[in-house]
Parts: structure tokens; C-alpha cells; sequence
């Protein structure tokens, strides 16, 4: 088999074969490379990769088409069964000489993420060699489709048309399946028509007529027969018979930065499957009933491969940001389910938005108390309104129900991928919203009642930010602002309360409402933070719950703060577990210090753990003045607390409230930065303090923009140059010599 190896690549490698295919798929590559990276400022290869998948329908058919087409016009394919080497050996052989020619090229190309990156820093490796890994598969797969269908033929011409018509078909295959109609009677005849064609390429296999027409005629009964039984079966059946067959459609997974083991599985038993069939058709066995059993059991155990990959789904998400992999916080509440939720995804097959597809294919791997179904809204107008949706539902859009209370939820594609636009520069941002809307609407129809938190005003506190605004919606709970001074007691219907750092303090009468709504057993987020006020009657409420707070601004030492040394960098030091998931940064800005009471002075019922903490070389300025911000004498010293969670349960009634010393780190400015995790912090805090059997979470939207980069103009044509010019130019010429000292021989 080796030797049979070498002597076929040595074919593409001493003539003008080979080297001129990797010049021309070098040249094409370069020019789009060209186009969309170095010239187009774009730094997502994969994008790059993912235009150029059609390069297969053209070089495969040129690559392939002499391979066995050439062995049966001359006769030589006698000598393949009379050689002291298998026919399994012989075809392999072929078949990874070409693969290796693909592969050199695949090698070279590799090295372009690299240069891309050199200009630009933000530039996803990961998801751009899981793009080349995707191209590679691809390709090995049409390689082997190509060579079956050179076994078919004696002549090149006609292998190289069949092969490029029927790799287009392939790519073009779900469109193709899109436009076909979905009901019963139409899926049952386009599978009839289907396994006629199978079966008439099958007689070329089973090497009998006999046996692929009784085959073809017991396959047509049983499609008729099953379908007068139980015609329902066959609702898009052979639409998704034909999706398995557009091969070009895995790769989307790849592009997305998305390395699908299934996708992989798929690539590798297909070529695998045309490998063998090429065998079977180049040797020459009479028994066709024997051809037909292996062929089949083959068959099957591609198939059963593919439905139990299929089903498992394992995969690993390279793209930037894990765009399509569901959080922990959703698999956590997923798993505190205990009623069943279907999410129904509103869409034609093949119409499907990739993007909210990938996201909503994941749910019900989570739990198994939630189910995702595809319905057709042309087929079943009146699905919507029966699931108790009002309004017009599109295309892409999602409804969550659950089957117990009958509570729906209508999420629409535009809020599962939002656009924000800057008017002052004209630009616009695309995000990825699906987990965060669908795990929110799944939370609101479990628990149908919406919450309702109240915001202290009227005493100078920093304003919450949209953006945990957005996340308390998310979580099911409305906000409202609340003067206390102006009312006799906290709402009734407050399940939360938030003091986010009062300027001046509050007054006797609202610290007395406060501390009533509390001992109520009831639950609160209090902010401290540093004032140039005294704020007595605020700390008093603090000190009742076993938290004493400290006037002044904490500093940090070296290596513990961000940008400024009042713009503290917390340590987690969480006994509870609220923040344990927390990888990236927190910032504290203006922080006070935070202490626990001694436990003599403090009630035996109060249970305090810590939540985050400064480092051994911070210190408390009384009051800081401006470029006298270093520790001084009568500074207080280190370390101080920033957040603690208490806990409190007095006569059957269960106080939960969790003190931080920084107002300002939940406004805008620090909670919008998706680099922080000063939001995450706050989402947890409001779900450790949720009495709700399934925790609320609030799942962040992911940006989906692009990344770029900036090639200077005299780079560009450098670039232009080398990869369409040079590097294709060198290979022909290296071709056109090679090809000419051996002619002189």
C-alpha cells in the first residue's frame, strides 16, 4: 500500500498536476484573503473560509475525475484485482494520495490566521483553525465523493460533470429542501422519488438488477403502506432526509467557531462510506446478494454512528466568548425545575437563523423538564393564539410554554439579536441575546407572578444602570423607586429592597420602616460606600444586622487596584458559594470599610459570612484630600471587608441581606463594562436572596460583532502580492521545471 501511495503522489509532484492545482486553490484563497482581511480590515479568517467553501463543486471534480475513470478506459482496472496488493489497499492508497495534495494546500493556509493576527490582537485563533479543521473535513469528504463517481465511469469528462452536478446539488441541498412542500403527501412522494434513485445508483453497487429492483419495489410498498397507516410520520421527513445529504452544511458549525464531534463523525463516516463503495465497485463479485448485505450492514453502521453522535451532541465552543454555549447559571436553573416547558422555535425547515438555532438546540439537553419543537407558523396559523400568545408571531421567533399552568412566553428574533446603534458615529453592534431571553421567559412562565423590587431615592444614592435595570427584568422582577419618607411602611408587595449608598442619611422614621420591613423577615441589598456626609441613622441599620460600617475611603496597595487606588480590586473570600463562579475582575470605587460586630455585642441568631475583602495592604483615608491620597499616620490599616451576606431567623421568620461598600460599583460606569463583572456580582446577589424554588439568574447578552484589524495601504498590496502573485507563481514554476528536466530525460 505505501509503495502504491508514493508512485500516486509522486504523479502530482513530478508534473504539473499537482502543482498547478495548489496554485490555483493558493491564488483563490489569496484573493479572498485579500478581499475580506488585509484590504477589508476583517479579522475572522473563518468568515474568509466559509465564502470559499464552493471552491469544492470546481476542483474536486478536476482533482478526482481521473482516478479510476483512467483505470477503466485503458483496462488497467483488470490488473487491480490480479495485484499482489488488496483493492481496499489499491483504493486507499489513491484516496490518500489526493488527500495528502489537499492537505499540503490546508497546511499552507493555516499560516494566515497567524499574519492576520499580527494586525490585530482581538483576532479569534481558536475559532479560525476550527474553521481550517471544518475546510479540511469538508474537502476529504467530497475527495471521496469524487473518486466513487470516477469509479462509475471510463470516461474523465463525464466523471468530472457527475461529480461537479452532484456536489452542487449537495451544497445547494437546503435550499433546495426549503422550497419543497412540508406536508404529508408531498414528503411521501419526494422519499418514493428519492429511494428510486437510490436504488437505480445501488444496482451499480449490488452489481445486479435483479436485486436492486426487488429492493426498490419492497422500499416503494413500505413508504406507501406506512404512510396510508399513519401518515403524520412523514410531516418534512424527507426534508431532513435531504438536510443529511446536503454536505456542505456541517461546516456552518465549524465557521461559527462551533467544533461539533457529531460534524466531525459525519465528515469522517461519509468519506469512509464513498471509500467503501468505491471498493465495491471496483471489485468484481458476482454475488450480488452478498455485495447487497455487506453494503447494507456497512450502511447501517454509518447511519447508526451518525444517529448516536447525533444524539449526544458533544461539542466544544471555540468562538469568541463561548457565543453558543449555555452558562452555568442557566443549567443551574434548569436543573431546579420540576414542571415542564417546551420551547416551540416558529420556523420553516431550512429558514432557521443559525445563530438562535445552535443556542436553542442546547435546552433540552439540560434538563429533562425542557423540550425544544419546531413548528412551521405557514403550516399551523393558529398555533400561536392557542398557546395564548397575542399579536403577530415571525419567523425565528420563540414561544415558551409551560405544560402545567398553560403560561406562555412570546420572545421575538429582534430581542435575541439586538442591534444598538451610535448615532454619533454611525456605527452599529449586533449581540447575541437567545440564552439570556429564552432562560428569561423560561423563568416567567415557572413562576408567573412578577416580583418587585423597591429603590430607596430621595437621599442622593447612585443610580442603578440600565444595565442592571435589564437584568432584574430578565429575572422576572420589576424595579420602582420608592420615598420612604413619603409612605408609613415598605410596600407590601416588596420582595426586595435596595439601598444603593445614600449621600445624606436617612431619617429616624424611614431607619425605624426599614429595620420593620426587615425583622418582617423580609430581604434587601444595602449598599454603603464612602460619603462626605455622616450617615448615622443608615449605619444604625447596618450595626442592628451585625455589619459595622466605617466612615472614610478605602486605598489599595500595588497590584490590587485598577487605574486608581481608590478603584479597589476585591478578593472573593465567599464562604456561601453566591460568588464562586466569578472569574474576571470586580471593581470597588469609593469604598468604606466593612467589619463584622463583635460577637458579644451582636445576637446569637445572626449568621454573617464574609463575601469579599481588601488585601493586607489597604488602608482608610478619614478624609482624603486630593495629592495626599498615600498612607499617612492615623490611617486606618487593612484588611477591610467590602461584602457580606446575613442571614437571620427569628420565630419562623428568615431575614436574608447582603451588605456591599461600594455605591458606585452597580452604576453604568462600572456595571455596562463587559470586561468587569460588577453586574454578575449584583444578578447574584438579588438570586442568593430569591425565596423561588427555580433561583433567578440573568443572563448576559454577547456581542457579536466583528473583529478587524488595520493593514496599512503599502502592506495591502504587499500581502496582495505574495499570496496571489508569489506563492501561486513559485508553485507553477516549481511545477513547469520539475515537469521539464524530466521530459530532458
Amino acid at each position: 500500500m505505501l509503495a502504491i501511495y508514493k508512485k500516486e503522489l509522486r504523479q502530482y509532484f513530478c508534473s504539473m498536476v499537482g502543482f498547478a492545482f495548489l496554485a490555483f486553490f493558493l491564488a483563490i484563497v489569496g484573493i479572498y484573503t485579500w478581499a475580506y482581511n488585509f484590504a477589508g480590515g476583517l479579522g475572522n479568517f473563518e468568515e474568509t473560509l466559509g465564502s470559499l467553501s464552493f471552491l469544492f463543486v470546481l476542483l474536486v471534480p478536476i482533482l478526482t475525475m481521473r482516478l479510476l475513470a483512467e483505470e477503466n478506459y485503458q483496462k488497467t482496472s483488470q490488473l487491480l484485482l490480479t495485484a499482489p496488493v488488496s483493492v481496499v489497499k489499491i483504493i486507499l492508497a489513491k484516496y490518500f494520495a489526493v488527500l495528502t495534495l489537499f492537505l499540503a494546500g490546508t497546511l499552507t493556509i493555516s499560516c494566515y490566521p497567524l499574519i492576520i493576527r499580527f494586525y490585530g490582537k482581538d483576532v479569534q485563533l481558536s475559532s479560525a483553525y476550527s474553521s481550517i479543521v471544518g475546510f479540511f473535513l469538508l474537502g476529504a469528504a467530497c475527495i471521496a465523493v469524487g473518486m466513487f463517481i470516477s469509479s462509475l465511469t471510463e470516461s474523465q469528462a463525464i466523471a468530472a460533470v457527475v461529480t461537479f452536478v452532484v456536489l452542487l446539488l449537495s451544497f445547494l441541498m437546503t435550499n433546495i429542501s426549503g422550497m419543497l412542500p412540508a406536508d404529508s403527501l408531498s414528503q411521501c412522494v419526494i422519499l418514493s422519488f428519492l429511494w428510486a434513485m437510490l436504488m437505480i445508483l445501488g444496482q451499480r453497487v449490488l452489481k445486479s438488477v435483479k436485486i436492486a429492483l426487488v429492493l426498490g419495489v419492497l422500499g416503494e410498498a413500505a413508504i406507501w403502506i406506512v404512510f396510508a397507516v399513519k401518515s403524520s410520520l412523514y410531516e418534512s421527513l424527507a426534508t431532513e432526509f435531504m438536510n443529511m445529504l446536503a454536505i456542505s452544511f456541517r461546516f456552518d458549525d465549524f465557521r461559527y467557531g462551533i467544533l461539533n464531534y457529531d460534524s466531525v463523525v459525519y465528515y469522517l463516516t461519509i468519506a469512509c462510506l464513498f471509500v467503501f463503495l468505491t471498493v465495491q465497485i471496483v471489485k468484481r463479485v458476482k454475488s450480488g446478494a452478498f455485495n447487497g448485505i455487506v453494503s447494507g450492514l456497512f450502511i447501517a453502521l454509518v447511519v447508526g454512528a451518525n444517529l448516536f453522535f447525533g444524539k449526544v451532541n458533544p461539542s466544544t465552543d471555540l468562538s469568541s466568548g463561548s457565543l453558543f454555549t449555555l452558562t452555568e447559571d442557566t443549567k443551574k436553573m434548569a436543573g431546579q425545575l420540576k414542571q415542564d416547558v417546551t420551547i416551540y422555535y416558529m420556523v420553516e425547515d431550512g429558514q432557521e437563523t443559525e445563530y438562535i438555532n445552535k443556542v436553542l438546540k442546547q435546552y433540552d439537553k439540560i434538563s429533562g423538564h425542557i423540550a425544544m419543537k419546531k413548528i412551521n407558523p405557514t403550516d399551523n396559523p393558529g398555533f400561536a393564539g392557542k398557546q395564548g400568545v397575542e399579536g403577530e408571531v415571525s419567523s425565528n421567533d420563540v414561544i415558551v410554554v409551560n405544560h402545567q399552568t398553560k403560561a406562555s412566553q412570546h420572545v421575538s428574533a429582534s430581542e435575541m439579536l439586538p442591534v444598538e446603534t451610535d448615532y454619533a458615529t454611525g456605527q452599529s453592534e449586533q449581540f447575541l441575546d437567545v440564552e439570556g431571553q429564552v432562560t428569561s421567559a423560561i423563568q416567567r412562565v415557572v413562576s408567573q407572578d412578577r416580583k418587585k423590587a423597591y429603590v430607596l431615592a430621595r437621599h442622593g444614592e447612585y443610580e442603578l444602570g440600565t444595565t442592571i435595570a435589564d437584568a432584574l427584568d430578565k429575572m422576572n422582577m420589576d424595579m420602582e423607586e420608592l420615598e420612604l419618607a413619603t409612605v408609613e411602611e415598605v410596600p407590601k408587595d416588596c420582595q426586595l429592597l435596595i439601598v444603593n449608598g445614600p449621600e445624606t442619611d436617612i431619617s429616624k422614621e424611614e431607619k425605624e420602616r426599614i429595620l420593620k420591613y426587615l425583622k418582617a423577615g423580609n430581604n434587601a441589598i444595602l449598599n454603603a460606600g464612602y460619603t462626605r456626609e455622616k450617615t448615622p441613622n443608615y449605619y444604625e441599620v447596618l450595626s442592628y444586622y451585625g455589619v459595622e460600617a466605617e466612615s472614610g475611603c478605602v486605598f489599595e496597595g500595588a497590584g490590587n487596584y485598577m487605574d486608581s487606588p481608590s478603584y479597589i480590586v476585591p478578593q472573593i473570600s465567599d464562604g456561601t458559594g453566591i460568588l464562586q463562579d466569578i472569574q474576571g475582575y470586580i471593581v470597588f470605587p469609593f469604598a468604606c470599610g466593612l467589619s463584622e460586630k463583635e460577637e458579644s455585642k451582636r445576637r446569637d441568631t445572626l449568621a454573617i459570612t464574609e463575601l469579599l475583602a481588601t488585601s493586607q495592604d489597604s488602608y482608610l483615608k478619614r478624609e482624603p484630600v486630593a495629592n495626599h491620597l498615600q498612607k499617612e499616620k492615623g490611617d486606618g490599616n487593612g484588611p477591610f471587608s467590602l461584602g457580606y451576606s446575613v442571614q437571620e431567623k427569628v420565630g419562623g421568620k428568615e431575614t436574608n441581606l447582603i451588605v456591599f461598600a461600594s455605591s458606585g460599583a452597580f452604576t453604568e460606569e462600572f456595571a455596562g463594562l463587559s470586561q468587569l463583572e460588577d453586574a454578575s456580582v449584583f444578578k447574584k446577589a438579588v438570586s442568593a436572596l430569591s425565596k423561588s424554588e427555580v433561583k433567578e439568574v440573568s443572563i448576559d447578552r454577547k456581542s457579536f460583532s466583528y473583529s478587524y484589524i488595520s493593514v496599512p495601504p503599502s502592506m495591502q498590496y504587499l500581502w496582495a502580492g505574495a499570496l496571489i502573485l508569489v506563492v501561486p507563481g513559485g508553485l507553477l514554476a516549481a511545477g513547469f521545471l520539475i515537469w521539464f528536466l524530466r521530459r530532458q530525460k
